[in-house]
């Protein structure tokens, strides 16, 4: 966390869903003090799986900003728990566009593990376009569920979510998918960035736009 600014513009996540997105609920499966991990459960673990001596991971990731910073503190923390991971940085314009999106990349495994982000094309209820891209399998390989992940309650329960009348309802759906996916722990979520938005006091009517990661520049003004 202190590689993407500390906690005043970040925060642990336990779950798919990040803070704005309807369905997002305080909920932590895998919890640990201070969210710090629990590196000699995770050696237990590997032992009990058949890896007493740790297990070894290629993990990619873009050589860019602050990107090796936060793979290097990745690759120390896994390591704690007996897991060792081979870094690859990959150039920024090609990690999605050719490395992660690429699915002969995962079935010949270039990779193991990555680290990947997400931005909801909106504010409010936008869990379809985190869930359906990422984690829904129809039989034909999706661009963003890089290892073809399917749980078929959880896509059921999106379906009733998307049909939904009332935000309670629809937050209640959502909430119990993000629980039933997090169980599978196909992912492991480990930071909401809190984007900081500034702005002159010239700027009239300026409001966040989800997919820009910025204000909505359709509709602000200058007085």
């Amino acid at each position: 966390m202190q590689q993407s600014g500390g906690p005043t513009v970040g925060q642990p996540v336990h779950g798919i869903f990040g803070p704005g997105v309807l369905g997002y609920h305080e909920f932590n499966l895998y919890p640990s003090p201070e969210d710090k991990g629990d590196p000699e459960k995770a050696k237990a673990l590997l032992a009990e799986a058949g890896y007493p001596d740790g297990i070894t991971f290629k993990m990619p990731y873009r050589n860019q900003n602050n990107e090796p910073a936060i793979a290097q503190t990745i690759q120390a923390s896994m390591a704690a728990a007996g897991i060792t991971l081979e870094l690859t940085p990959v150039a920024p314009a090609d990690y999605y566009s050719k490395f992660m999106t690429n699915p002969v990349n995962t079935k010949e495994g270039t990779w193991d593990i990555a680290p990947v982000g997400w931005t909801p094309d909106w504010a409010g209820g936008a869990a379809r376009s985190v869930f359906q891209p990422q984690f829904t399998f129809n039989g034909t390989h999706q661009t963003y569920n890089y290892t073809d992940y399917n749980n078929e309650e959880a896509t059921a329960l999106a379906q009733q979510a998307i049909n939904a009348t009332t935000p309670e309802e629809v937050a209640e759906l959502w909430g119990q998918v993000d629980e039933l996916v997090m169980a599978d722990a196909p992912v492991v979520p480990y930071l909401s960035n809190q984007v900081v938005l500034y702005h002159g006091p010239a700027v009239q009517d300026f409001a966040p736009y989800a997919l820009g990661v910025q204000g909505d520049w359709t509709n602000v003004w200058l007085q």
